[in-house]
């Protein structure tokens, strides 16, 4: 006899985190300048194993999950008093979001786009969009750090009072 139940939330987890990631958004400072800029995602690729192991004995839940994720991300400021805006893009790599350290600064791997579009001076456009990858660099990723480790584990938790489980 075990003295642990296990659910698995092997689906659940990937699809919460995709479903989370596209409706989430950080406002960031515009380097050097008094604006603000927003970061959001535009697509999201999450695999990996999650479940919760609840002891028999102590009733106390344990997270447990290692997960990689893709992202796309955009980043944009509004210029010109609202007439326009300039937007940076890339992707975000989690390698290994896990349990074990997730309360450690997880490694996200941060890829920027630097192909001007077309038409636009490509020293222009690096220096327009460079404030903004540094907006993301600097303060970005903090804040995504702090918000999936808390909003993820707290997701997590209430999926286990709910009692259901849904993994493959």
């Amino acid at each position: 006899m075990s003295l642990w139940d296990e659910k698995n939330l092997k689906l659940w987890a990937p699809e919460w985190l995709e479903q989370w990631f596209l409706s989430k958004s950080f406002e960031l400072q515009y380097p050097g300048e008094d604006a603000k800029c927003t970061l959001s995602f535009i697509a999201a690729s999450i695999e990996g194993e999650c479940s919760l192991h609840r002891s028999k004995v102590a009733q106390k839940p344990r997270a447990n999950f290692e997960l990689k994720m893709d992202l796309d991300w955009k980043c944009e400021v509004v210029v010109e008093n609202g007439k326009s805006f300039i937007d940076s893009k890339g992707e975000m790599r989690v390698l290994d979001f896990n349990s074990e350290d997730c309360e450690d600064e997880f490694e996200i791997k941060l890829i920027c786009d630097d192909v001007a579009p077309a038409g636009v001076n490509p020293a222009e456009f690096s220096k327009l969009t460079g404030k903004l990858k540094d907006a993301v660099r600097k303060e970005g990723l903090p804040k995504l750090r702090a918000a999936l480790r808390t909003e993820f584990l707290v997701a997590v938790y209430e999926r286990a009072k709910e009692g259901k489980e849904h993994g493959g």
